[in-house]
């Protein structure tokens, strides 16, 4: 891509980064903002490393800070000199002296205390992972550095990380900071240009929860039956007389509700569905029934002979 057109799209971007609140732009220099990854130990000079940063990025940070974004590189390498003399070299020192470089070296540190300024109060309850591991620390380092020089607020929403490294994307996007993963292989201003047009939405768009419309219902009298309810016999006076909202008037008695055919279920009683226990017992049968009504007699007629008492007599006390 010609450098006229580079300059177009990433003046493109950088409307849309303003668009979208973005006040700090952090870009990872290994495989990032270089095409090559130096481990953090380059032992050439700075100006064998200025041919591989990417053009790309030549014309993104030059536009982005003439625009009033501020530029930071955030890097796990501790070449912080080797850094500032590549960043001298391909944009002058006008724009270099305004990037703020974050690397591993001991010039800088975060604490616990200083995220109350970067993030949202619900994430400073918790200790956060500023051991160093992640881009974290760095990115909220350059942005608290970027605040006190502008002397506005930078907080995590107004931050973009570009990095080719996935878990520090998805680290600082837990932490609501706007990462994009930076693929090395396949990353051109265009596919760039096509991620950051996601961030901001579209003007037309509404913020109105969308609701279910509410259908209006509307109902309608029948003036004669539908052919499955019509009778057999001649229809009434009143059957074919539009109905006008007032009472029956006519001494045409009305047809008598028709029977619906078949037999209609219904729902049983709960009797119906009670089911014998033990101590319920069985329902008795009348053989049974009467069986056991002779052996009542029998006994009885056993406790009248063993007394001696002649049958129909009681004992009196």
């Amino acid at each position: 891509m010609e450098e006229e057109e580079l300059l177009r799209v990433a003046a493109d971007i950088v409307r849309k980064l303003i668009g979208a609140g973005i006040k700090l732009l952090a870009i990872d220099f290994d495989a990032t903002l270089l095409s090559i990854h130096t481990s953090g130990r380059w032992e050439y000079s700075a100006v064998e490393l200025c041919p591989y940063v990417r053009p790309l990025f030549l014309a993104l940070i030059r536009v982005a800070s003439e625009a009033g974004i501020h530029v930071s590189v955030v890097t796990f390498s501790p070449q912080v000199a080797l850094i500032r003399e590549v960043l001298h070299i391909c944009f002058g020192d006008a724009i270099a002296e305004h990037v703020i470089v974050r690397a591993d070296e001991a010039s800088w540190s975060v604490a616990q205390s200083d995220l109350i300024d970067f993030l949202p109060i619900w994430h400073t309850r918790s200790p956060q992972p500023l051991d160093r591991s992640c881009k974290l620390p760095y990115v909220i380092s350059a942005a608290l550095e970027a605040s006190r020089w502008s002397g506005e607020s930078i907080l995590n929403s107004n931050t973009l990380l570009l990095d080719d490294d996935p878990q520090n994307v998805r680290i600082a996007n837990d932490h609501g900071i706007i990462a994009i993963f930076f693929d090395p292989e396949t990353a051109t201003m265009q596919t760039l240009w096509s991620r950051i047009q996601k961030l901001q939405a579209d003007s037309n768009l509404s913020l109105k929860t969308p609701s279910k419309p509410n259908k209006r219902r509307s109902f309608s009298v029948m003036s004669t039956p539908e052919p499955s309810f019509k009778n057999t016999t001649t229809p009434s006076k009143s059957a074919t007389t539009p109905f006008n909202g007032t009472t029956r008037t006519d001494s045409t008695p009305a047809p008598p509700p028709r029977k619906a055919k078949g037999f209609n279920l219904c729902t049983p009683s709960p009797v119906m569905k009670l089911k014998y226990t033990v101590e319920m017992g069985r329902p008795r049968s009348k053989k049974l029934t009467k069986h056991m009504r002779q052996c009542t007699r029998n006994i009885d007629g056993d406790l009248e002979d063993l007394h001696g008492l002649p049958s129909g007599s009681s004992i009196m006390f």
